[in-house]
C-alpha cells in the first residue's frame, strides 16, 4: 500500500542517508496526524525524511494523500526497536531528529550525538511538558508559560487535498473522541434539536472518533452519521466531502481553556490542512487565526444552532470566498512555520552558546557537571576556570581556561558559581547556583550565611521553598538581581533509576562540616574507632573541603589505614558514594539534605537545627544505638525525611539544569540591562583585584 513512497522493510534500522532528518512519532495512539506536515517542512528545507511511526498508522493511510517523493522513507520499526536503535546508535549519519510528541518514555540526553546533530521536540501541551521543555522545543502555536515563549511550527499539510463544492445538504464534520473533556456533544444535540424544530433540515452531521452518542432523539438520527474511529485514508475522505468543521469547544468548560493557553487541538490542523471553515465559539477563534472572513463565529453555546444555519444559508460564492481567506491564512502560517523550523535547525550552526563554570572549591565539580551535560546536550560549549589553590579535578574532554585573557576571549554568555563570589569583570551574566541547601546550620536568624547578598550576582537559581521565599523578599528589597526557582543542578542525577548492588555489611558515611564551632571531627574519632572495631559495619570518612586542620585530618587518615573496614576520602565523589551507603553520621552540614534525597537516614551529633527528620544525639555514647535505629529505617522517620527534603528541593524530574539554562535565556531576553544596576561594591572589587594583581576596573 502507498508504494509511491519508499517503504523500508528493515525492522531494526531506519533508512538513512547523509542528508536525512529522522522524524519520530513516539505516541502509538495520538498525534500521528502531524507527521505528514512535518515531513513536508523538512522536504522543503532540502532534507530527506525517514519517518519512524507505528507501522499500523502508515498502513491506515497516514500518507495516502502525499505526492510521490523519493526522499521520503517510511520505516516499519516498532516503538521498542526505535528506542533501542536511538539509544545505541543515536541517529547514525542523519542531520537531526525531530520527535513529534515530547515524551518522557525516552531520556533525550541519553541519545548519543555527534557534532552538528540536533534534536528537536514537539510539545502538544506546554504545561504538561514544562519539565521537559528547552530551547529546541516546538509547539503548534506560540504560547507563553513559565516565563518563556514557545516556537510555533504548525504541521497542517496532509497532501494533495481535493477541493469539492459546497453540498446541497450541508455536511458538518467533527473529528475526535466523543468525550466531554474533548468536545461538547450535548451542545451539538441541542443545536440539532433547534434546527429540526425550526424546520431547518438540509444538513448532515458526521462524527468521526471513538465513543458513542447517547440520548440522541429518534427524530434526529437521520441527520447524524456516527462513524467511530476511522483509518486515516477513510478519515481524509470524509473530511474532504464535508463543508464545515465543528470543533465543539465549550467556552464554559474550564478543561477547554487549554486550547487557548497551554495546548492546541488536532481539529485545527485538519481545518487548516483541508480548508474546512470552522463553526467555532469566539473565545477560541482569534488566537488560532479564525475571524469572520474565514470562519463562522458564535458568542455563546446557545448560538451554535444559529451559526450552523448561517453556514447552511451561504451561497456557493460566499463559501468559496471564505475558503480562499482561510487558505490565505494557512499559507502565511506555513511560511512562518517553515522559517521558524529553519531557524531552530540552523541556530546552533550560527551561534553556539558558551558558558563558564567558576570553581573556587572542590565541591563545585559535582555541582556543575549535570549543568555541563545539559549544555552539551543542547549543542553549547562549557569551560572551567579554577581558582587557586583549588585542586584540578577535571575529567577527559572537559575544557579549562587558565587566564583572565582566555576567559575574555571565550566570552561566555553566563558564568555559574556555586560559591559566594565571582569575578565581576568576567563577561556574561553572573549566576549563583549554590553549594548546598539552606539548612541554617549555624542556627542564625534568617540563615545569614545562605542569604547574604554581596552584590556579585545577576541571578540566583533557588532550589525550593526553603530558599525561594526568602530570596524573593530580597529581590524586592534590592531590585538588581532576579530569582528563578529551578531546583539544584547538582541533584539531577539523584533521580535516575539505578541498580544498587547488594552488600554483605551496612556502610556508614561520616561527613562533617568545617566550622570550628560546629564540626564534630575533633570529638568523634574515639567513638568512631570503637564502633569500627565492635560493629559489623564498613565506614567511609570524609571532611568538608574547607576543613583545613592538617593534624586532625592526618589522625583520621592514619585511623583508616589501620582498620580494613574504614576508608578515608579527602574528597568523595558525591552521588556514587551516597548510593553505596545505608546511613550517614554527620553534624550540621548541608550534605544532610543530599543524602536524604536518596532516602538514606541520618544520625547527627549536636545538630544546630534538629528536627523529626533526623536522629539527633547530644552525647558520644548515644551514637551507636542511633545508627542501629537508623539502619532499621523506621516508617515515621522516613516519612519525615520525604517531607523535609521536599521543602528544600521542589523538583524531582531531573530537569533542574535545563531550568537553569532556560532561566539564563529568560534573564538575557527580559531583564539584562533593564533592571537596576548592581552596587559599585568598590572595596570588594578592589580587594579581589589586588589579590590576583588585576588592576582594570
Amino acid at each position: 500500500m502507498f508504494d509511491f513512497l519508499t517503504r523500508n522493510g528493515l525492522k531494526v534500522h531506519p533508512k538513512i542517508d547523509s542528508n536525512t532528518f529522522l522524524l519520530w512519532e513516539p505516541c502509538s495512539r495520538n498525534h500521528a496526524e502531524v507527521t505528514p506536515g512535518f515531513t513536508k517542512y523538512l522536504l522543503d528545507l532540502g532534507y530527506s525524511v525517514s519517518v519512524l511511526v507505528e507501522p499500523g498508522r502508515i498502513d491506515e493511510g497516514l500518507f495516502s494523500l502525499f505526492e510521490e517523493n523519493e526522499r521520503v522513507f517510511l520505516n516499519c520499526m516498532s516503538r521498542k526497536n526505535i528506542k533501542k536503535f536511538l539509544l545505541k546508535y543515536g541517529f547514525s549519519d542523519a542531520k537531526g531528529l525531530l520527535i513529534s510528541t515530547l515524551t518522557s518514555k525516552i531520556r533525550i540526553k541519553d541519545i548519543p550525538l555527534t557534532p552538528g546533530q540536533k534534536i528537536l521536540c514537539v510539545s502538544h501541551d506546554i504545561k504538561d511538558d514544562a519539565a521537559l521543555i528547552d530551547e529546541n522545543t516546538i509547539a503548534l502555536r506560540s504560547m507563553y508559560h513559565g516565563g518563556f515563549k514557545t516556537v510555533a511550527v504548525n504541521p497542517h499539510y496532509f497532501g494533495a487535498v481535493t477541493m469539492l463544492p459546497k453540498n446541497d445538504i450541508v455536511n458538518f464534520i467533527s473529528v475526535g473522541a466523543l468525550r466531554k473533556k474533548r468536545r461538547n456533544v450535548k451542545l451539538l444535540i441541542e443545536a440539532a434539536k433547534k434546527l429540526y424544530h425550526a424546520g431547518v433540515r438540509d444538513f448532515m452531521i458526521t462524527l468521526v472518533g471513538k465513543g458513542k452518542l447517547y440520548n440522541l432523539p429518534k427524530q434526529l438520527r437521520p441527520f447524524f452519521r456516527i462513524l467511530g474511529r476511522l483509518e486515516f485514508q477513510e478519515m481524509y475522505k470524509e473530511i474532504q466531502h464535508a463543508d464545515f468543521f465543528l470543533p465543539l469547544l465549550d467556552p464554559r468548560n474550564p478543561r477547554h481553556d487549554r486550547y487557548i493557553t497551554t495546548g492546541t487541538s488536532g481539529s485545527f490542523q485538519l481545518i487548516y490542512g483541508f480548508l474546512k471553515p470552522p463553526v467555532i465559539a469566539s473565545r477560541f477563534a482569534p488566537i488560532n487565526g479564525f475571524d469572520d472572513s474565514n470562519s463562522i463565529i458564535y458568542e455563546n453555546n446557545a448560538d451554535l444552532a444559529a451559526a450552523m444555519e448561517k453556514a447552511m444559508c451561504m451561497t456557493t460564492e460566499e463559501y468559496d470566498i471564505m475558503r480562499r481567506n482561510l487558505k490565505r491564512y494557512t499559507e502565511n502560517l506555513y511560511c512562518e512555520s517553515l522559517e521558524n523550523l529553519r531557524h531552530l535547525i540552523e541556530m546552533d550552526k550560527n551561534k553556539r552558546k558558551r558558558y563558564l563554570f567558576f570553581v573556587s572549591l572542590a565541591y563545585s565539580f559535582s555541582i556543575l557537571r549535570p549543568l555541563q551535560e545539559e549544555i552539551w546536550r543542547r549543542g553549547g560549549e562549557a569551560a572551567w576556570f579554577i581558582e587557586e589553590p583549588c585542586e584540578d579535578h577535571l575529567e577527559e574532554g572537559e575544557r579549562r581556561l587558565h587566564t583572565i585573557r582566555e576567559v575574555t576571549e571565550y566570552n561566555p554568555i553566563a558564568v555559574f558559581a556555586p560559591g559566594n563570589w565571582v569575578y565581576d569583570f568576567f563577561p556574561g551574566v553572573k549566576v549563583q547556583v549554590f553549594h548546598g541547601y539552606a539548612i541554617n546550620k549555624r542556627n542564625e536568624k534568617n540563615d545569614k550565611e545562605h542569604f547574604t547578598i554581596r552584590g556579585w550576582f545577576d541571578m540566583y537559581c533557588t532550589q525550593g521553598a526553603s530558599s525561594t521565599l526568602r530570596f524573593s523578599e530580597l529581590e524586592k528589597k534590592h531590585s538588581y538581581f532576579k530569582i528563578y526557582e529551578t531546583g539544584w543542578c547538582k541533584v539531577d542525577p539523584f533521580f535516575e533509576k539505578t541498580e544498587i548492588s547488594e552488600k554483605e555489611r551496612p556502610v556508614i558515611l561520616y561527613a562533617t562540616t568545617f566550622s570550628s564551632r560546629i564540626t564534630s571531627a575533633p570529638h568523634l574519632l574515639e567513638t568512631i574507632t570503637q564502633l569500627a572495631e565492635t560493629k559489623p559495619w564498613d565506614w567511609i570518612l570524609t571532611f568538608h573541603p574547607k576543613l583545613d586542620d592538617p593534624e586532625l585530618i592526618e589522625k583520621y587518615r592514619q585511623f583508616a589505614e589501620t582498620h580494613p573496614n574504614v576508608t578515608f576520602c579527602r574528597h568523595i565523589d558525591g552521588l556514587n558514594t551516597f548510593r553505596k551507603i545505608d546511613a550517614m553520621l554527620c553534624d550540621s552540614s548541608s550534605i544532610i539534605v543530599e543524602v536524604m534525597l536518596l532516602e538514606k537516614p541520618v544520625v547527627t551529633f549536636r545538630n544546630t537545627h534538629p528536627g523529626n527528620f533526623l536522629i539527633n544525639v547530644l552525647h558520644e555514647a548515644e551514637i551507636g544505638d542511633a545508627i542501629e535505629k537508623a539502619l532499621t529505617r523506621p516508617a515515621d522517620l522516613m516519612e519525615n525525611i520525604r517531607a523535609y527534603t521536599a521543602h528544600h528541593e521542589s523538583h524531582r524530574d531531573g530537569q533542574n539544569s535545563a531550568r537553569v539554562l532556560d532561566a539564563v535565556d529568560d534573564f538575557i531576553l527580559n531583564y539584562k540591562g533593564k533592571i537596576r544596576k548592581k552596587p559599585l561594591n568598590l572595596f570588594r572589587r578592589i580587594a579581589l583585584r589586588l589579590r590576583i594583581k588585576y588592576y582594570k576596573l
